[in-house]
């Protein structure tokens, strides 16, 4: 966990709740050479919502900016990180 990803996305006020939340759920596995990495399962059920809720939210989150996905690695990145695709 990167309490400096975690601050970022609670930060972030421009995004509903329910979005914000996923994306701080993502800055808790967020590692800062890694991204962040998880079990869509896992994620889903740790914020009590379903699967294909999230990946809704995540396509949401991904428009607004605040994640790209690198979709070879599976992982996704945070808007704020310099590296990655789309950051």
């Amino acid at each position: 966990m990167s309490h400096m990803a975690v601050h970022w996305a609670a930060m972030q006020r421009d995004l509903p709740l329910d979005q914000r939340m996923v994306l701080i759920a993502l800055a808790d596995r967020h590692c800062p050479d890694k991204g962040c990495r998880f079990a869509l399962k896992q994620l889903a059920e740790d914020l009590a919502i379903s699967e294909a809720h999230l990946l809704e939210l995540l396509a949401r989150i991904k428009t607004a900016g605040k994640i790209s996905r690198c979709d070879t690695e599976g992982r996704y990145w945070l808007a704020f990180e310099k590296t990655g695709e789309g950051a």
